[in-house]
């Protein structure tokens, strides 16, 4: 969701800031905004995954209970 939703929205942000060299190169503008959406996800699914790992670690010992 972030690499498909909040690149293009933050390309556009980065587009608008009176920087001249990235309003002269969409490109970097594009790569940016990759990056920050790209660091994003893990960031926000990372304690979901951890949850979910240790559930599935602990399976054998809720059976036995």
């Amino acid at each position: 969701m972030t690499y498909l939703g909040v690149t293009p929205a933050l390309q556009e942000e980065f587009m608008r800031v009176e920087v001249e060299s990235i309003q002269q190169q969409p490109m970097l503008a594009m790569a940016l905004a990759s990056c920050v959406s790209g660091s994003m996800a893990p960031i926000i699914t990372q304690p979901f995954d951890t949850i979910k790992t240790r559930m599935q670690a602990n399976v054998d010992l809720m059976i036995y209970r």
